[in-house]
């Protein structure tokens, strides 16, 4: 075999065997799973029911508040917030864009994040959104994406925004989207709502803290011409 067309092939060689080598790294990257999205999956169901039932007293004794009138606060821990997505929400295609499933949460004192499993062109990888939330402003709550990524390479932001927006609207929130040096931002209005008795509440503060959301608010007195 003449030379030029031995280096051709081998040349043809290097690039199949460098091609298969960035496959396999891609579907490394894109298998790899957060270790608090492995041990939440991993919950036993008994903890995940208990921690489950923990969050809805947590909602029901929200609901007890109120009723009456002043400050209040409540503590979701990002156990009980899994534990009711795991027993209570499920794959709600109510909660969940198309494609999405098992939602977790984790919380630290300097964001959150969120994570799911989701399906892409044929491909499975666990989607992670790394984000702040925080009061923006008397009644607007600010969601700051800093970083989507399927795995541990960068995921197309467009499914789990418009995820987001929609998830807004079926609430009832209003929401707006800003950008913060290349950051999407959510701004979602908790403008006070009507509660029970006709008594408007109000959401004061988010705060993370210990591995949970801490909300405080207050419900004021009954609106005036809103009934008995």
């Amino acid at each position: 075999m003449r030379r030029g067309p031995k280096i051709l092939w081998l040349a043809l060689l290097g690039m199949l065997a460098l091609a298969a080598v960035v496959l396999l790294l891609v579907v490394w990257a894109i298998e790899q799973v957060p270790e608090f999205y492995r041990e939440a999956l991993a919950a036993e169901p008994a903890a995940q029911a208990a921690a489950a039932d923990q969050m809805d007293r947590q909602l029901t004794a929200l609901q007890g508040a109120a009723v009456g009138e002043g400050a209040w606060q409540v503590v979701f821990t990002a156990d009980q917030i899994n534990g009711w997505l795991a027993v209570k929400a499920g794959d709600d295609p109510e909660l969940l864009a198309r494609g999405l499933r098992a939602p977790r949460v984790n919380i630290r004192p300097d964001g959150i994040t969120i994570a799911c499993q989701a399906e892409r062109a044929g491909m499975h990888s666990v989607v992670c959104l790394d984000a702040d939330l925080y009061m923006d402003s008397p009644g607007v709550a600010g969601l700051r994406i800093r970083k989507l990524r399927a795995g541990a390479l960068p995921w197309p932001p467009a499914q789990v925004l418009r995820g987001i927006s929609e998830g807004c609207r079926r609430a009832g929130l209003g929401i707006r989207w800003l950008q913060a040096r290349g950051d999407p931002v959510a701004l979602i209005s908790l403008a006070p709502i009507e509660g029970q008795r006709g008594k408007p509440i109000r959401i004061d503060q988010i705060r993370l803290d210990g591995g949970a959301i801490h909300i405080s608010g207050s419900t004021g007195r009954k609106a005036v011409g809103s009934g008995r």
